[in-house]
């Protein structure tokens, strides 16, 4: 009887390829995705950490018992249960000393707490959309927190991201301060698709954060500084003696770009470069990533070189200078990543320890994972690791295609020494656009679905841009290095430094201006992109032979289904009405059933930039490409200083205003008609009386105000709109306050069931005789945080749910075919709406309101 051939192990001969070449082995790959995905499961599932260790444990000794196959999944599920494990300890319960525990539904709460400064103070502009009352410099920084003060002061822990009003000075690292503000749990996300902050904290190990309105309510107590932040105060104080450098001898606009290219400072950066940035495919360029480690190691290691030192020492040199590199730049977890997957390759080269490629960058993944098991989740470690994965199989797949190559003899005369350079030349910028390429491949879908933007553009913009970064950092860190050493010195090299900024700059502004060289779009659902890493990832690093054509087939006919028109538009024929979540402000987008889309006010009373995103976000998530009609309801930033942003990233039929909304003395007023009238979109004049033509079965009617006889009131002058679908009717009533509010109770009663509460439920715009006047069923309130439900509900007793979007994040109000109205809100499940009455009959066509 013959023996059984021994299974594959992770001691097996290793496998070789079609054409004989020994594949490299790669069990760390296998180990980091069961890490991987470990964490998933803990985050994904309620997981107790002490069952968790005791089933590792098991599996870790089977994997000692068990030899083969039996071995190599032992293995791998341990690993997947230090992934669960490790989650649940990062993101378990907080110590009962903890502020997040003593404070545990903390809604800005006043108080006064006593810590060390954890992090350097850093000054924040206001965005380039605020209005001019909020343009308030901000300072940010990190407390870790050592007593609570009532009373007398009792022992805390934890700690808090602390923003303040105005500019905190002199602090440092270390010191001892008292602080007072109003302490608050961080707001999730009021819309889908918004910004996780707490996830984002919660990767910082915080749980609270604290606003005061003012630097004095910062007072350093009487103390030496905490010794054990010494590293973190030599930190701030060399990053700030570097700002004050540049700042010193560039000028404004370019100290703010070097900052950031050199030392991921991006304070000074201004939201009109960054866009340029983003538009030019370059961003990755601005942010401190694994470019500029890579290029930092070339330039340090051509200056050992011209001292002749030994590769031993040059290997040990240039860890100490990722070292120094990551100490001094954001330690955000793309650095991160770029340091330590550069220090296994050097130990890899210098020890022969560890083979380049995934497997160092599997180790590096594991060394992040193990320290911090947010990382999984954050953006930036996801899109560094996908290009370097980029970057590593287009190495594999030109070597793989080199080794099959079989040249004849070369008979050509020897070329000229113009021709070999025109030759190198276009040889590298050939492989420089098969890099940028593949990394456009590996990142697009994530970049889709977290920023909504792609940037074909970026292939020209980062070949031409590729020497000219080198000679910016190159002259940007000898600026600093002889600038702090020998002050002297530097303006010389500020003057190439200067100039070589100049034309990046310029290179990046032709870039982001170049028609059709950048598109918005939403992003591909989550199943989708999950499919297609698995089958790009599995087709270039695990398929053989005909398997990667295979491989490569499915990744094109999957991409073609994500490109598929309408595959991910809701077909479902009804009248939707999304309440988007802005805070103190508006946004309603109405879906018509055909399709069309009519957004109601757009702004916010902060930066109106995020509730563009926050508006836009919600028509793609529903599949629609465009806005058919904006209509403004007044002359109020707070509904219309959003409108700017989206006419940059969604085409725009129509904006409709009031002729009072057109008061050219208001400057803000002024600069959207003329922003309008830049981007191409007609502007027409609405009144009471008029019907926008939307959908057949869908009446859009103005309730007020009046062609004639304006009032002196912004707000009183907001455009009503009534809408009919299916015998139901919805209100939208704007900041109607006053006499606008009494012309439209003159007019006759409009039982209703959705209310838009007017002037986002203030108590002197919602009265009982408007509730007697429209009887909702369902009222809205659009507005911040804040408790006025309690008194909404005692003006409209019969209404049922009422939901203020600042509590309840996004609210839709859905009307299918069928005549049900359907209430859903994104925070939280929202109250099925009282068992009604149809407002109108059922009409056959457009009928007349009653």
């Amino acid at each position: 009887m013959e023996p059984k051939p021994p299974l594959p192990s992770l001691s097996s001969p290793r496998p070789t390829d079609r054409i004989g070449r020994t594949l490299p082995r790669e069990p760390l790959v296998a180990i980091a995705t069961a890490l991987g995905l470990g964490i998933l499961l803990g985050w994904s599932l309620p997981l107790a950490p002490l069952p968790l260790a005791v089933a590792g444990t098991v599996a870790a000794i089977g994997g000692s018992l068990f030899r083969g196959r039996a071995a190599a999944w032992s293995a791998l599920a341990a690993w997947l249960i230090v992934g669960a494990v490790r989650w649940e300890l990062a993101a378990g319960p907080p110590a009962p000393s903890d502020i997040s525990s003593l404070f545990p539904a903390a809604a800005d709460s006043p108080v006064e707490l006593e810590g060390t400064i954890a992090s350097a103070p850093e000054f924040h502009d206001p965005p380039d959309s605020a209005p001019a009352w909020q343009r308030i410099v901000r300072s940010r920084f990190d407390l870790d927190v050592t007593a609570v003060v009532a009373t007398r002061p009792t022992p805390a822990t934890g700690r808090v991201a602390v923003t303040v009003d105005g500019h905190v000075l002199g602090l440092e690292p270390g010191d001892p301060v008292r602080l007072v503000g109003r302490l608050s749990t961080p707001s999730p996300p009021m819309n889908p698709g918004d910004f996780d902050f707490p996830a984002y904290l919660a990767g910082r190990e915080i749980r609270r954060i604290v606003r005061s309105d003012h630097p004095d309510a910062v007072i350093r107590r009487e103390g030496p500084s905490d010794w054990r932040y010494g590293v973190a105060r030599l930190r701030a104080r060399l990053r700030a003696h570097a700002l004050a450098l540049l700042r010193d001898v560039l000028s404004p606009e370019d100290a703010a770009l070097a900052g950031s290219l050199l030392l991921g400072d991006r304070t000074g950066m201004t939201d009109e470069v960054e866009d340029e940035f983003a538009a030019s495919g370059t961003m990755h360029i601005l942010a401190i990533s694994g470019q500029h480690v890579v290029i930092f190691l070339m330039l340090v290691g051509i200056v050992l070189r011209g001292f002749n030192v030994s590769p031993g020492r040059m290997a040990w040199l240039l860890l100490a200078a990722v070292a120094l590199y990551l100490y001094l730049t954001d330690q955000r977890p793309p650095v991160v990543r770029a340091a330590l997957l550069t220090a296994f390759v050097l130990s890899g080269l210098r020890w022969g320890r560890i083979a380049p490629g995934l497997n160092a960058l599997a180790a590096t993944a594991i060394v992040l994972l193990l320290a911090n098991p947010h990382h999984l989740f954050d953006i930036g470690a996801q899109l560094s690791f996908l290009a370097v994965a980029a970057l590593v199989a287009m190495a594999r797949l030109r070597s793989t295609l080199r080794a099959e190559r079989v040249d004849g003899p070369d008979l050509s005369p020897d070329p000229t020494w113009w021709r070999k350079a025109a030759e190198w030349f276009l040889a590298q910028t050939w492989t420089l656009l098969l890099l940028t390429a593949a990394v456009f491949v590996f990142t697009l879908p994530i970049q889709l679905a977290t920023f909504h933007i792609a940037a074909p553009i970026g292939f020209g913009a980062n070949v031409l841009l590729a020497p000219l970064v080198v000679v910016i950092l190159g002259t940007g860190y000898a600026l600093l290095g002889v600038g702090l050493l020998a002050p002297w010195l530097a303006p010389p090299l500020a003057a190439l430094f200067s100039a070589a900024l100049w034309l990046f700059h310029a290179i990046i502004q032709g870039a982001a201006n170049t028609p059709w060289g950048h598109f918005d779009s939403p992003g591909p659902p989550v199943w989708w992109t999950a499919v297609y890493y698995v089958l790009l990832l599995g087709g270039l690093f695990f398929a053989r032979g005909r398997m990667r054509v295979w491989a490569a087939h499915s990744v094109a006919v999957w991409v073609i289904v994500g490109l598929l028109p309408g595959l991910f538009a809701d077909q479902e024929p009804a009248l939707r009405c999304t309440f988007v979540s802005v805070g103190h402000g508006g946004g309603i987008l109405v879906e018509a059933p055909n399709g069309r889309t009519l957004l109601y006010d757009a702004g916010a009373m902060t930066a109106g930039d995020a509730a563009a995103r926050s508006i836009r976000n919600q028509l793609w998530r529903h599949g629609r490409q465009r806005i058919d009609a904006v209509i403004l309801s007044h002359a109020d930033a707070d509904h219309f200083n959003a409108l700017p942003r989206l006419l940059d990233s969604v085409p725009v039929g129509t904006v409709f205003v009031s002729r009072a909304f057109c008061d050219l003395s208001q400057p803000s007023v002024a600069a959207l008609l003329d922003q309008i009238a830049a981007a191409g979109v007609p502007i027409r004049l609405l009144s009471q009386g008029d019907q926008l033509q939307v959908d057949p079965i869908l009446k859009v009617a103005v309730l007020h105000p009046p062609a004639e006889g304006q009032d002196p009131l912004d707000n009183a002058n907001s455009l009503v709109l009534e809408i009919l679908f299916r015998g139901k009717r919805l209100l939208l009533t704007g900041d109607l306050e006053e006499s606008g509010l009494l012309r439209l109770l003159a007019q006759r009663p409009r039982v209703c069931d959705l209310l838009l509460a007017p002037h986002h439920g203030s108590r002197t715009c919602n009265t009982p005789d408007l509730a007697r006047w429209a009887t909702p069923r369902v009222v809205v309130v659009s507005a911040g945080r804040g408790d006025r439900i309690d008194h909404l509900r005692q003006v409209y007793p019969h209404a049922e749910p009422i939901l203020s979007t600042g509590e309840a994040g996004c609210i839709t109000v859905s009307f299918p075919a069928d005549g049900a109205m359907q209430v859903d809100s994104w925070l939280k499940p929202a109250p099925r709406p009282s068992p009604g009455r149809n407002t109108l009959p059922a009409p056959s066509g457009m009928s007349q309101s009653r």
